[in-house]
């Protein structure tokens, strides 16, 4: 049995099938000056998100079950400087979070997103 692992194997796969995926790109303005002076920026690029991932494995009475949460916040619209929402339909405080937990070799998922428009 193969837990759930996130790790350089996934990372990889989940960028390559990834879409819209630079709106929680939060250091994207650093490799943005790397393609004006046509400098590769895949040797460099490290992806950095305002968000948390933590896994735990945890017994309900005798069965074992692998949880996963994994939140991570949205670069526009920070809610400090800018509330609402804008023309392009971004709200303030965008955050998806997805709970992932592993029975035996089933895996259940749940996915919220949030945002804040007074």
């Amino acid at each position: 049995r193969e837990s759930l692992k996130i790790g350089e194997d996934t990372a990889n796969e989940y960028e390559d099938n990834c879409v819209d995926e630079d709106r929680f790109w939060w250091n994207k303005r650093l490799y943005d000056h790397m393609s004006i002076f046509d400098i590769s920026e895949d040797p460099w690029k490290v992806r950095l998100i305002r968000g948390c991932i933590i896994q735990e494995e945890i017994f309900l009475g005798s069965t074992l079950m692998n949880v996963t949460l994994i939140s991570r916040k949205a670069t526009l619209m920070n809610g400090i400087t800018d509330t609402g929402i804008d023309d392009d339909g971004s709200v303030a405080n965008f955050t998806e979070t997805e709970q992932i937990i592993e029975v035996d070799k089933n895996i259940f998922s749940f996915f919220m997103v949030r945002g804040s428009v007074p």
